[in-house]
């Protein structure tokens, strides 16, 4: 993984044309880009599909001292929820509908109190849980991520991408959408985001990859390290990066996420846990 010292070239190096435009071309095309628009889309319109008691279940979260740590502490952090409602899950799930709620929320800043111009990035696995789809697998999730934070890049913040020519093979890797290297760019990128900047990743349905089958959980670790080892860095008030807040959530259990998150960041929705509203 990328980690302090940078790996951003010297100033002498000369720039390459549109290297954000290329970047972003090779990791998600248009089609891919809209697939992740429609699956917001598709989870929120799902919501009248579940009885009260699953949605208020799910809704349980915002009342726990986790959420509210999580969301509005300062500095990095991550939470991981086992939403234990199975029983109405497809692939997509109560506290699916939750994630996607609080994307919208989030973004707004309405409901929340928070301030609207917060990055938020999104995936929900169960929508592409298969091997043949656009976005498949842990490797459709990081790619993902790392397209929508160059789509919502602020403005005002210029994007330094020159490590790309310094690092030996790093744009064949990117090509061949190396897990290892994609992740290694999503960490240079979130190394680029001021201080003042709070970046949320909502993640539905981690439990959906945590799967031996076709090298999953072994991709998925490599993520699970990349979110830890910026936690592990940058998880205090006093950090002078950005704060990443990662959100893991699941119908099902986690059997393999879990084991890269402490038992304090960890929330289970058991039975009789029910929002009033």
């Amino acid at each position: 993984m990328i980690a302090n010292p940078r790996l951003i070239a010297s100033s002498s190096m000369s720039p390459k044309v549109d290297r954000d435009g290329l970047l972003g071309a090779l990791i998600c095309g248009d089609a891919e880009y809209e697939v992740q628009i429609r699956d917001l889309d598709s989870v929120l319109r799902k919501y009248d599909t579940f009885s009260t008691k699953a949605m208020s279940q799910s809704a349980y979260v915002m009342m726990t001292d986790h959420f509210t740590r999580w969301l509005y502490r300062p500095g990095s952090d991550i939470l991981l929820v086992d939403g234990h409602c199975a029983e109405e899950a497809g692939k997509i799930s109560p506290i699916s509908v939750f994630c996607a709620t609080l994307v919208e929320n989030i973004r707004s800043g309405d409901q929340l109190s928070m301030p609207a111009n917060n990055l938020v990035l999104y995936f929900f696995c169960g929508q592409h849980a298969w091997t043949d789809g656009l976005l498949s697998g842990p490797c459709g999730l990081i790619r993902s991520l790392i397209s929508q934070l160059l789509i919502y890049w602020p403005e005002r913040v210029s994007l330094d991408l020159r490590f790309l020519e310094e690092v030996a093979g790093l744009w064949d890797s990117i090509m061949r959408w190396d897990v290892p290297r994609l992740c290694d760019v999503f960490a240079e990128l979130l190394w680029q985001l001021p201080r003042d900047t709070s970046l949320y990743c909502i993640i539905d349905g981690i439990s959906e990859f945590e799967t031996s089958l076709w090298g999953w959980s072994k991709e998925l670790r490599t993520i699970m390290t990349c979110f830890q080892t910026w936690l592990s860095q940058n998880n205090t008030e006093y950090a002078t990066t950005a704060s990443v807040k990662v959100f893991l959530a699941g119908a099902r259990k986690s059997t393999l996420a879990c084991d890269y998150v402490s038992p304090s960041c960890k929330l289970d929705l058991r039975a009789g846990n029910f929002h009033p509203r």
